[in-house]
């Protein structure tokens, strides 16, 4: 959902020289999104049902100029495959958040096997961050 909103708000500006990638740590190649997903993200605009997985790699780790993730399990895999990869790995809303608006709470929980509810909630956070985000890119 983060890369529609980012690919998204990147489209819009007419910033099409930004490549975001997503990739999990325990994602499974070509694998389809969840229709949860989906649904969420259509009800705000965004079609990812093209979108497929992919497996985070330590070459996609060096390749990037900046690591956006989720919660805090999801960082330390990150710097557990590519050490050095540590000063350009962050949370997502503690990147996304100021020192006047610090994130009470930066992780943003995998909605995963969840009911609807739950991916829309998904959602809206990644939306207010991905906006923060986007103004800092």
């Amino acid at each position: 959902m983060a890369e529609g909103l980012l690919k998204k708000a990147l489209q819009d500006a007419g910033r099409l020289n930004t490549e975001v990638i997503s990739a999990g740590v325990i994602a499974v190649d070509g694998s389809v999104v969840s229709e949860h997903s989906i649904e969420a993200m259509s009800e705000i605009g965004i079609d990812i049902s093209g979108y497929r997985t992919s497996a985070l790699t330590a070459d996609l780790i060096r390749k990037a100029d900046i690591i956006l993730v989720m919660e805090k399990i999801h960082l330390f895999s990150v710097t557990d495959m590519v050490p050095e990869a540590k000063e350009k790995t962050f949370l997502l809303r503690e990147f996304a958040a100021d020192e006047a608006n610090p994130a009470a709470d930066p992780a943003v929980p995998d909605p995963i096997g969840r009911p609807p509810e739950y991916y829309k909630r998904c959602r809206d956070l990644l939306q207010k961050a991905t906006e923060e985000i986007f103004k800092k890119l």
